[in-house]
Protein backbone atom coordinates (compact mmCIF):
# COMPACT_ATOMS: atom_id res chain seq x y z
CA UNK A 1 0.00 0.00 0.00
CA UNK A 2 1.41 3.48 -0.96
CA UNK A 3 0.33 6.58 1.62
CA UNK A 4 -0.75 9.76 0.34
CA UNK A 5 2.80 11.04 0.41
CA UNK A 6 4.67 8.90 -1.76
CA UNK A 7 5.32 9.87 -5.39
CA UNK A 8 5.62 7.42 -8.16
CA UNK A 9 8.85 8.00 -10.21
CA UNK A 10 8.97 11.01 -12.34
CA UNK A 11 6.03 13.12 -10.53
CA UNK A 12 7.62 16.81 -9.07
CA UNK A 13 6.79 17.98 -5.63
CA UNK A 14 4.75 20.75 -7.54
CA UNK A 15 1.47 21.72 -7.14
CA UNK A 16 -1.14 19.59 -8.94
CA UNK A 17 -3.79 21.25 -11.12
CA UNK A 18 -7.27 19.33 -10.84
CA UNK A 19 -10.39 20.19 -12.95
CA UNK A 20 -13.13 18.93 -10.95
CA UNK A 21 -16.13 18.27 -12.70
CA UNK A 22 -19.22 18.14 -10.84
CA UNK A 23 -22.02 20.27 -10.31
CA UNK A 24 -22.78 19.30 -6.59
CA UNK A 25 -21.55 22.54 -4.53
CA UNK A 26 -21.15 19.43 -1.50
CA UNK A 27 -19.50 16.95 -3.46
CA UNK A 28 -17.53 19.72 -4.48
CA UNK A 29 -16.44 21.05 -1.03
CA UNK A 30 -15.80 17.08 0.13
CA UNK A 31 -13.34 16.77 -2.70
CA UNK A 32 -11.38 19.77 -1.39
CA UNK A 33 -11.71 18.89 1.84
CA UNK A 34 -9.73 15.20 0.63
CA UNK A 35 -7.00 17.38 -1.28
CA UNK A 36 -6.68 19.95 1.15
CA UNK A 37 -5.51 16.94 3.78
CA UNK A 38 -2.34 16.13 1.56
CA UNK A 39 1.13 17.15 2.08
CA UNK A 40 1.27 17.23 -1.86
CA UNK A 41 -0.18 20.67 -2.86
CA UNK A 42 -3.10 20.94 -5.53
CA UNK A 43 -4.13 22.95 -7.18
CA UNK A 44 -8.38 22.67 -8.05
CA UNK A 45 -10.75 24.61 -10.28
CA UNK A 46 -14.50 23.18 -10.30
CA UNK A 47 -16.83 23.57 -13.57
CA UNK A 48 -20.37 22.51 -13.10
CA UNK A 49 -21.17 20.78 -16.86
CA UNK A 50 -19.10 19.32 -19.71
CA UNK A 51 -19.12 21.95 -22.12
CA UNK A 52 -17.29 24.61 -19.22
CA UNK A 53 -15.04 21.45 -18.60
CA UNK A 54 -13.99 21.05 -22.00
CA UNK A 55 -13.49 24.58 -22.60
CA UNK A 56 -11.52 25.07 -19.64
CA UNK A 57 -9.33 22.10 -20.22
CA UNK A 58 -8.46 23.23 -23.94
CA UNK A 59 -7.51 27.30 -22.48
CA UNK A 60 -5.60 25.86 -19.66
CA UNK A 61 -3.42 22.90 -18.76
CA UNK A 62 -4.77 20.82 -16.00
CA UNK A 63 -2.81 17.50 -14.68
CA UNK A 64 -6.20 15.41 -13.91
CA UNK A 65 -9.69 16.21 -14.04
CA UNK A 66 -12.06 14.34 -11.42
CA UNK A 67 -15.31 13.65 -13.99
CA UNK A 68 -18.91 12.97 -12.76
CA UNK A 69 -21.44 10.92 -14.70
CA UNK A 70 -24.40 12.57 -13.94
CA UNK A 71 -23.91 16.30 -15.39
CA UNK A 72 -27.10 19.09 -16.23
CA UNK A 73 -25.42 18.34 -19.93
CA UNK A 74 -23.79 14.92 -20.16
CA UNK A 75 -24.61 11.49 -18.32
CA UNK A 76 -23.08 8.39 -17.73
CA UNK A 77 -20.11 6.92 -19.68
CA UNK A 78 -21.02 8.95 -23.10
CA UNK A 79 -19.14 11.01 -20.15
CA UNK A 80 -15.89 10.16 -20.19
CA UNK A 81 -15.47 9.53 -23.96
CA UNK A 82 -16.56 13.20 -24.44
CA UNK A 83 -13.77 14.49 -22.68
CA UNK A 84 -11.28 11.72 -23.62
CA UNK A 85 -11.98 12.56 -27.18
CA UNK A 86 -11.81 16.63 -26.93
CA UNK A 87 -8.54 16.37 -24.30
CA UNK A 88 -6.94 12.97 -24.71
CA UNK A 89 -4.04 14.61 -23.01
CA UNK A 90 -5.78 14.95 -19.55
CA UNK A 91 -5.85 12.03 -17.55
CA UNK A 92 -9.58 11.32 -16.20
CA UNK A 93 -10.50 9.81 -12.65
CA UNK A 94 -14.23 9.52 -12.56
CA UNK A 95 -15.59 10.08 -9.44
CA UNK A 96 -19.32 9.32 -9.28
CA UNK A 97 -22.22 7.95 -6.86
CA UNK A 98 -22.88 5.09 -9.51
CA UNK A 99 -21.32 1.81 -7.85
CA UNK A 100 -21.62 -0.05 -11.12
CA UNK A 101 -18.84 -2.36 -12.12
CA UNK A 102 -20.04 -3.12 -15.37
CA UNK A 103 -19.99 0.90 -15.78
CA UNK A 104 -16.11 1.35 -14.18
CA UNK A 105 -14.96 -1.07 -16.68
CA UNK A 106 -16.58 0.17 -19.36
CA UNK A 107 -15.30 4.12 -18.28
CA UNK A 108 -11.74 2.36 -18.31
CA UNK A 109 -11.93 1.36 -21.65
CA UNK A 110 -12.78 4.44 -23.17
CA UNK A 111 -10.33 6.81 -21.78
CA UNK A 112 -10.51 6.85 -18.19
CA UNK A 113 -7.51 6.31 -15.44
CA UNK A 114 -9.69 5.14 -12.72
CA UNK A 115 -13.13 5.13 -11.49
CA UNK A 116 -13.79 5.48 -7.80
CA UNK A 117 -17.15 5.92 -5.93
CA UNK A 118 -18.03 8.62 -3.80
CA UNK A 119 -18.92 7.53 -0.12
CA UNK A 120 -16.41 4.98 -0.32
CA UNK A 121 -13.10 7.49 -0.99
CA UNK A 122 -10.58 8.87 2.16
CA UNK A 123 -7.97 11.59 1.09
CA UNK A 124 -5.66 9.17 0.66
CA UNK A 125 -7.09 7.15 -1.88
CA UNK A 126 -8.53 10.21 -4.31
CA UNK A 127 -4.83 11.93 -4.21
CA UNK A 128 -3.21 8.00 -4.49
CA UNK A 129 -5.15 7.82 -7.49
CA UNK A 130 -4.89 11.05 -8.51
CA UNK A 131 -1.07 10.82 -8.55
CA UNK A 132 -1.07 7.42 -10.33
CA UNK A 133 -3.33 8.28 -12.90
CA UNK A 134 -0.81 11.35 -14.02
CA UNK A 135 2.39 8.47 -13.60
CA UNK A 136 0.21 5.86 -15.80
CA UNK A 137 -0.92 8.67 -18.63
CA UNK A 138 3.33 9.65 -18.49
CA UNK A 139 3.78 6.22 -19.45
CA UNK A 140 1.50 5.90 -21.93
CA UNK A 141 2.27 9.24 -24.20
CA UNK A 142 5.88 7.59 -23.76
CA UNK A 143 5.18 4.43 -25.06
CA UNK A 144 3.17 6.08 -28.14
CA UNK A 145 5.93 8.48 -28.95
CA UNK A 146 8.32 5.49 -28.78
CA UNK A 147 5.65 3.77 -31.53
CA UNK A 148 5.68 6.73 -33.42
CA UNK A 149 9.64 6.95 -33.70
CA UNK A 150 9.46 3.12 -34.35
CA UNK A 151 7.17 3.74 -37.30
CA UNK A 152 8.99 6.32 -38.87
CA UNK A 153 12.12 4.30 -39.07
CA UNK A 154 10.22 1.73 -40.58
CA UNK A 155 8.86 4.01 -43.03
CA UNK A 156 12.23 5.22 -43.77
CA UNK A 157 13.52 1.65 -44.48
CA UNK A 158 10.39 0.83 -46.55
CA UNK A 159 11.55 4.18 -49.05
CA UNK A 160 15.18 3.11 -48.78
CA UNK A 161 13.93 -0.18 -49.72
CA UNK A 162 11.51 1.52 -52.83
CA UNK A 163 14.93 3.54 -53.76
CA UNK A 164 17.35 0.60 -54.04
CA UNK A 165 14.53 -1.60 -56.19
CA UNK A 166 13.89 1.41 -58.46
CA UNK A 167 18.02 1.57 -59.12
CA UNK A 168 17.65 -2.34 -59.76
CA UNK A 169 14.89 -1.46 -62.28
CA UNK A 170 16.08 1.28 -64.13
CA UNK A 171 19.79 -0.95 -64.53
CA UNK A 172 17.90 -3.67 -66.08
CA UNK A 173 16.22 -1.11 -68.51
CA UNK A 174 19.58 0.19 -69.19
CA UNK A 175 21.01 -3.07 -70.12
CA UNK A 176 17.89 -3.93 -72.04
CA UNK A 177 18.73 -1.25 -74.27
CA UNK A 178 22.01 -2.51 -74.77
CA UNK A 179 21.10 -5.91 -75.92
CA UNK A 180 19.80 -7.06 -79.69
CA UNK A 181 18.39 -10.51 -79.36
CA UNK A 182 14.31 -9.96 -78.72
CA UNK A 183 14.17 -12.82 -76.21
CA UNK A 184 17.29 -11.76 -73.79
CA UNK A 185 15.29 -7.79 -74.24
CA UNK A 186 11.87 -9.72 -73.08
CA UNK A 187 13.40 -11.88 -70.19
CA UNK A 188 15.32 -8.49 -68.37
CA UNK A 189 11.94 -6.13 -69.19
CA UNK A 190 9.95 -8.82 -67.46
CA UNK A 191 12.27 -9.14 -64.22
CA UNK A 192 12.14 -5.34 -64.28
CA UNK A 193 8.32 -5.30 -64.08
CA UNK A 194 8.70 -8.13 -61.09
CA UNK A 195 11.30 -5.45 -59.45
CA UNK A 196 8.82 -2.56 -59.53
CA UNK A 197 6.07 -4.41 -58.22
CA UNK A 198 8.15 -4.97 -55.33
CA UNK A 199 9.05 -1.01 -55.69
CA UNK A 200 5.29 -0.37 -55.63
CA UNK A 201 4.80 -1.91 -52.44
CA UNK A 202 6.99 -0.35 -50.61
CA UNK A 203 5.83 2.87 -51.81
CA UNK A 204 2.37 2.59 -50.84
CA UNK A 205 3.70 0.90 -47.80
CA UNK A 206 5.90 4.14 -46.78
CA UNK A 207 2.97 6.95 -47.95
CA UNK A 208 0.22 5.13 -45.74
CA UNK A 209 -0.80 6.06 -42.70
CA UNK A 210 -0.92 2.42 -41.31
CA UNK A 211 2.99 1.11 -42.33
CA UNK A 212 1.62 -2.92 -41.42
CA UNK A 213 -1.17 -2.82 -43.97
CA UNK A 214 -0.86 -2.57 -47.63
CA UNK A 215 -4.30 -1.27 -49.04
CA UNK A 216 -5.12 -3.36 -51.96
CA UNK A 217 -7.19 -1.92 -53.89
CA UNK A 218 -5.27 0.79 -54.77
CA UNK A 219 -2.05 -1.16 -55.22
CA UNK A 220 -3.51 -3.51 -57.34
CA UNK A 221 -5.11 -0.08 -59.69
CA UNK A 222 -1.62 1.11 -59.91
CA UNK A 223 0.10 -2.05 -60.84
CA UNK A 224 -1.86 -2.79 -63.66
CA UNK A 225 -1.94 0.83 -64.89
CA UNK A 226 2.01 0.72 -65.06
CA UNK A 227 1.42 -3.22 -66.81
CA UNK A 228 -0.65 -1.47 -69.54
CA UNK A 229 1.39 1.17 -70.65
CA UNK A 230 4.50 -1.71 -70.71
CA UNK A 231 2.79 -3.98 -72.82
CA UNK A 232 0.04 -2.63 -74.44
CA UNK A 233 0.36 -0.50 -77.67
CA UNK A 234 -1.58 2.46 -78.41
CA UNK A 235 -4.14 1.03 -81.14
CA UNK A 236 -4.89 -2.00 -78.63
CA UNK A 237 -7.75 -1.02 -76.28
CA UNK A 238 -7.74 -3.09 -73.24
CA UNK A 239 -10.06 -1.89 -69.83
CA UNK A 240 -9.64 -3.03 -66.48
CA UNK A 241 -11.97 -3.43 -64.00
CA UNK A 242 -10.24 -3.74 -60.22
CA UNK A 243 -12.96 -5.25 -57.19
CA UNK A 244 -10.98 -5.05 -54.07
CA UNK A 245 -12.86 -3.23 -51.39
CA UNK A 246 -11.68 -3.06 -47.77
CA UNK A 247 -8.94 -6.02 -48.36
CA UNK A 248 -5.73 -4.59 -46.16
CA UNK A 249 -2.87 -7.33 -45.87
CA UNK A 250 0.64 -7.19 -44.33
CA UNK A 251 3.93 -7.22 -46.29
CA UNK A 252 4.02 -10.40 -46.38
CA UNK A 253 1.17 -11.56 -48.20
CA UNK A 254 0.96 -8.35 -50.27
CA UNK A 255 4.27 -9.21 -52.44
CA UNK A 256 3.65 -12.68 -53.14
CA UNK A 257 -0.20 -11.32 -54.01
CA UNK A 258 1.52 -8.49 -56.42
CA UNK A 259 3.82 -10.74 -57.80
CA UNK A 260 1.24 -12.90 -58.63
CA UNK A 261 -0.56 -10.54 -60.23
CA UNK A 262 2.14 -8.93 -62.19
CA UNK A 263 2.66 -12.37 -63.39
CA UNK A 264 -1.07 -13.37 -65.10
CA UNK A 265 -1.82 -9.50 -66.44
CA UNK A 266 1.61 -9.28 -67.79
CA UNK A 267 0.99 -12.39 -69.60
CA UNK A 268 -2.60 -11.95 -70.39
CA UNK A 269 -1.35 -8.66 -71.82
CA UNK A 270 1.66 -10.33 -74.05
CA UNK A 271 -0.93 -12.99 -75.70
CA UNK A 272 -4.25 -13.22 -74.85
CA UNK A 273 -5.33 -10.41 -77.19
CA UNK A 274 -2.96 -11.18 -79.88
CA UNK A 275 -5.69 -11.30 -82.62
CA UNK A 276 -8.02 -8.55 -81.14
CA UNK A 277 -7.50 -4.86 -80.38
CA UNK A 278 -9.72 -4.80 -77.69
CA UNK A 279 -10.64 -7.17 -74.84
CA UNK A 280 -10.68 -6.24 -70.90
CA UNK A 281 -9.31 -8.02 -67.84
CA UNK A 282 -10.58 -7.95 -64.31
CA UNK A 283 -8.85 -8.59 -60.96
CA UNK A 284 -10.70 -9.18 -57.99
CA UNK A 285 -9.63 -9.97 -54.29
CA UNK A 286 -12.21 -10.32 -51.28
CA UNK A 287 -12.30 -11.96 -47.86
CA UNK A 288 -14.56 -14.44 -47.41
CA UNK A 289 -15.31 -16.17 -43.96
CA UNK A 290 -12.52 -18.37 -42.21
CA UNK A 291 -10.10 -15.63 -42.96
CA UNK A 292 -9.80 -16.80 -46.54
CA UNK A 293 -8.40 -14.98 -48.98
CA UNK A 294 -9.13 -15.29 -52.96
CA UNK A 295 -7.72 -13.68 -55.70
CA UNK A 296 -9.20 -13.89 -59.51
CA UNK A 297 -7.74 -12.63 -62.83
CA UNK A 298 -9.56 -12.84 -65.39
CA UNK A 299 -9.02 -12.08 -69.39
CA UNK A 300 -11.47 -12.32 -72.18
CA UNK A 301 -8.88 -13.13 -74.92
CA UNK A 302 -7.86 -15.99 -76.69
CA UNK A 303 -8.06 -18.52 -73.73
CA UNK A 304 -5.12 -21.22 -73.28
CA UNK A 305 -4.71 -24.83 -74.92
CA UNK A 306 -6.96 -27.20 -73.41
CA UNK A 307 -4.30 -29.30 -72.30
CA UNK A 308 -2.76 -27.10 -70.40
CA UNK A 309 -1.93 -27.51 -66.61
CA UNK A 310 0.11 -24.97 -64.43
CA UNK A 311 1.28 -28.02 -62.58
CA UNK A 312 3.16 -29.08 -65.92
CA UNK A 313 4.00 -25.60 -67.38
CA UNK A 314 7.48 -24.92 -68.25
CA UNK A 315 7.09 -20.67 -68.61
CA UNK A 316 9.00 -19.19 -65.55
CA UNK A 317 5.84 -17.00 -65.38
CA UNK A 318 3.66 -19.02 -64.37
CA UNK A 319 6.00 -21.53 -62.68
CA UNK A 320 7.05 -18.07 -60.07
CA UNK A 321 2.77 -18.28 -59.51
CA UNK A 322 2.23 -21.61 -59.08
CA UNK A 323 5.15 -21.38 -56.47
CA UNK A 324 4.23 -18.54 -55.02
CA UNK A 325 0.33 -19.52 -54.25
CA UNK A 326 1.63 -22.95 -52.89
CA UNK A 327 4.83 -22.08 -51.19
CA UNK A 328 4.49 -18.92 -50.10
CA UNK A 329 0.88 -18.29 -49.26
CA UNK A 330 0.01 -22.07 -48.15
CA UNK A 331 -2.63 -22.09 -50.67
CA UNK A 332 -3.95 -23.24 -54.05
CA UNK A 333 -4.50 -21.99 -57.66
CA UNK A 334 -7.01 -23.29 -60.43
CA UNK A 335 -7.78 -22.42 -64.16
CA UNK A 336 -10.97 -21.91 -65.52
CA UNK A 337 -10.60 -21.75 -69.78
CA UNK A 338 -14.81 -20.53 -69.16
CA UNK A 339 -15.13 -17.17 -72.22
CA UNK A 340 -11.22 -16.57 -72.25
CA UNK A 341 -8.70 -17.64 -68.59
CA UNK A 342 -9.39 -17.08 -64.88
CA UNK A 343 -6.65 -17.70 -62.56
CA UNK A 344 -8.15 -18.31 -58.85
CA UNK A 345 -5.72 -18.45 -55.84
CA UNK A 346 -7.19 -19.15 -52.67
CA UNK A 347 -5.83 -19.17 -49.43
CA UNK A 348 -5.60 -19.02 -45.77
CA UNK A 349 -4.25 -15.62 -44.37
CA UNK A 350 -4.44 -16.65 -41.02
CA UNK A 351 -2.42 -19.72 -41.49
CA UNK A 352 1.80 -19.17 -40.69
CA UNK A 353 3.60 -19.59 -43.76
CA UNK A 354 6.76 -19.08 -45.31
CA UNK A 355 7.19 -21.33 -48.14
CA UNK A 356 10.06 -23.76 -48.23
CA UNK A 357 13.86 -23.21 -49.08
CA UNK A 358 13.38 -25.34 -52.18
Amino acid sequence: MHSAEESPAGIEEKAIKVLIVEDDPGNTKLVRLMLSKSVQPYEAEVAGNIATAIKRMHDDAFDTTLLDLGLPDSQGTDTVLRVHTECPEVPIIVLTGLDDEETGIRAVQIGAQDYLVKGAVDSNLLTRSIRYAIARKRAEEEIKASLREKEELLREIHHRVKNNLQIISSLLKMQAMRIEDRKIVDALLDSRSRVQTMALIHTQLCQSENIAQVEMGNTISKLVEDLLQIYVKEETNISFVVTAEGVNLPISQAIPLGLIINELVSNALKYAFRDTEKGSIEISMSASAGDFIELTVRDDGIGIPEDFEISKTQTLGLKLVKNLAERQLNGEISVNRDKGTRFCVKYNKSILYGGNDE
